[in-house]
């Protein structure tokens, strides 16, 4: 019977890290993969009954007993609000703390099936990302409208997304030691290449990040050898001698990157005068559309508490002439402008205290370049320019980023 239970917990356990691998894997369009018509889909029917598996012996204790302790009544409280608003509609924007609520239940699979595993569920959903992301953002792989349960476009890019799963990437795929995973120096050039092919500055910028967190691991590693990341000075000569082959022959070969990439649009490549103009014009205009919301809010009093769920903000605040002008859009591609405006001062607050107290129960440091920090951050820096914890296959990654021990 105990036997039989384990088994079951640790099946439920793979499941749960399974949805995470496949929303890594395919982004926007592998997130929307369900039943058509309906608002289930596989992901989130995946996580969600899964976690809930965990629920009837779950211990909630310290850090976590505060985190529902304080998001129950907050979404109680948001659920109350705009009642005349189709109530489907006020769920989907309470996703990013709907997810939070989970976290407290992800610990016990997360330890049951430990780092090691999870590295390698990460590796295959990163690496599986990139052998799709590069070629698309070559216009190799075009998208696939297979229609049916791929309610989105198959190979559809999110460059948002596509940024931070391959700076994930080059975290997990780096050499752990202390779990029992050597790195792998062609899959870390592979998806660095990848990560420069990519359209989102913000992904690129969660790239650099991860390149300089195993930097500071690299350098300055912890006494406690049950850290992970690991010195490895064999990969020291193989990296200087790409660097120096990319140096060389850099000119020749920037001429095959696209204009669309992040490298092109920070303007390391040289572009066309049109492809200049719309690149600053899109930035311009996200930077009047998150002002004008803001405005708009503050006319309404509603800078404590927010708007609230439901609301089509982008719309009615007019924000949304200054994005694509579909009314489909409902953020301002950042996510503190859009916690801002929908959930106020409060919710941005309960939020950032969230994701504290979440990390704070593993007795975890605040810094930044510790794993599991490390993956969070970089999920965080594409959510400041982009649409990431506003969706599922943001807010679900961050979950269990949140949940994943530190050292086991």
């Amino acid at each position: 019977m105990i036997k039989n239970l384990e088994n079951r917990r640790r099946k439920f356990s793979h499941i749960l890290v399974f949805s995470l691998t496949l929303s890594i894997f395919g982004g926007r369009w592998g997130s929307y993969i369900g039943i058509p018509d309906t608002p289930i889909f596989l992901c989130d029917f995946l996580f969600f009954t899964s976690s809930l598996f965990f629920l009837p012996k779950v211990k909630i204790k310290g850090a976590d007993f505060a985190i529902w302790l304080i998001l129950i009544p907050y979404l109680t409280f948001e659920l109350l609000q705009n009642t005349h608003l189709p109530y489907l509609v006020r769920i989907r924007d309470l996703v990013p703390y709907i997810y939070l609520l989970f976290v407290p239940l992800l610990r016990e699979p997360m330890g049951i099936l430990g780092n090691r595993l999870i590295f390698q569920y990460l590796r295959v959903g990163t690496l599986g990302h990139a052998l799709w992301a590069a070629p698309a953002s070559l216009g190799i792989l075009q998208p696939l409208d297979l229609g049916g349960i791929f309610m989105v476009p198959i190979f559809s890019n999110r460059w948002d997304h596509t940024g931070f799963a391959l700076a994930v990437g080059l975290i997990v795929w780096y050499q752990h030691k202390v779990i029992g995973l050597k790195g792998n120096i062609f899959v870390l050039i592979f998806i660095l290449l990848a990560a420069i092919l990519q359209g989102s500055r913000a992904g690129l910028l969660a790239t650099l990040f991860s390149i300089l967190a195993l930097s500071v691991t690299f350098l300055l590693p912890e006494k406690n050898s049950r850290s992970l990341g690991s010195r490895d000075f064999r990969f020291v000569p193989i990296l200087a001698l790409l660097i120096l082959i990319v140096v060389l022959f850099f000119p020749y070969f920037s001429r095959f990157i696209p204009e669309n990439s992040a490298l092109s649009r920070i303007g390391v490549i040289q572009l066309s005068e049109k492809a200049i103009a719309s690149g600053q014009g899109t930035a311009r205009a996200r930077n009047y559309a998150q002002k004008s919301l803001m405005e708009w809010v503050k006319n309404q009093n509603k800078e404590f508490i927010g708007v609230g769920p439901g609301v089509e903000m982008i719309a009615e605040s007019g924000a949304v002439s200054n994005l694509s002008g579909s009314l489909d859009v409902r953020s301002p591609h950042s996510w503190l402008y859009g916690c801002l405006a929908r959930f106020g001062i409060l919710g941005l607050f309960i939020w950032s205290l969230i994701l504290y107290l979440a990390r704070l129960s593993e007795h975890d440091s605040v810094n930044p370049f510790k794993f599991p920090n490390c993956l969070v951050v970089s999920l965080l820096i594409t959510s400041a320019f982009g649409v990431m914890i506003e969706a599922p296959f943001g807010s679900l990654p961050l979950a269990f980023l949140l949940a994943i021990p530190r050292n086991k």
